[in-house]
């Protein structure tokens, strides 16, 4: 089997698993809430079906913020964020060849029909556009990974530099569904503070590092010698 059919075979696979993660998600939104809640953090529930969801639906555009309060709230602050650490290296490793397959085979195709093309980040801007796109409030979780893999964000940049900067997000949600259950008032209202606060920073700095790029853009990247 050649490199493009096991790709292909790789990309169906994921595609397959996505629609039937998104079929398990249309079904759970018909419950209500509060029931969906009690089977969930129920301790006769079996985590691993948590974990599955967890790995594959925030790749098709389920909340990762609800996902992070409820492992928070099941598992505890320390094994919620390990979780959330190798949940979010499967999402990016998911994420890669089904957005590659689904821009580049379908989508740039069909806007070159119409002389457009998908914007592609530089090389040597690859680092410092992943790390402002990922931290910076904004577009949903998923839509940032899609972006940066139709920009061209080369692999490893986007697994090495996108992983600890969505887990370091992360912390705040997984602390407030932790603490929030065992009622400790001032535990909570610290990770409430880092998620407000560390909101506002980021939003304060990010404008700053967004005009050092730009200026980093206007000179053409060092010849290699």
């Amino acid at each position: 089997m050649s490199v493009l059919q096991k790709l292909s075979l790789a990309t169906l696979t994921l595609l397959i698993a996505a629609v039937i993660a998104l079929g398990i998600w249309k079904v759970a939104g018909t419950i209500p809430p509060s029931q969906w809640l009690d089977f969930v953090l129920n301790k006769d529930t079996n985590p691993l079906l948590f974990i599955i969801l967890m790995a594959i639906l925030p790749c098709i555009g389920a909340p990762i913020s609800l996902f992070l309060v409820l492992s928070g709230i099941k598992f505890g602050l320390l094994w919620g964020l390990l979780l959330t650490l190798v949940c979010t290296a499967i999402h990016l490793i998911l994420t890669y060849p089904l957005a590659r397959a689904l821009v580049f085979t379908h989508l740039a195709p069909f806007l070159q029909r119409y002389g457009r093309e998908i914007p592609q980040i530089p090389a040597h801007r690859a680092v410092g556009m992943t790390v402002l796109f990922t931290a910076l409030p904004g577009p949903p979780y998923a839509l940032k990974n899609y972006l940066l893999v139709a920009g061209g964000v080369p692999f490893p940049v986007y697994l090495l530099v996108a992983w600890p900067i969505h887990v370091l997000m992360a912390i705040p949600f997984v602390g407030i569904g932790d603490f929030a259950l065992r009622l400790n008032v001032p535990m909570l209202l610290l990770f409430l503070a880092l998620l407000v606060g560390g909101s506002l920073l980021i939003r304060k700095f990010g404008g700053r590092w967004k005009r050092a790029l730009d200026l980093i853009n206007t000179s053409e990247p060092p010849e290699p010698r």
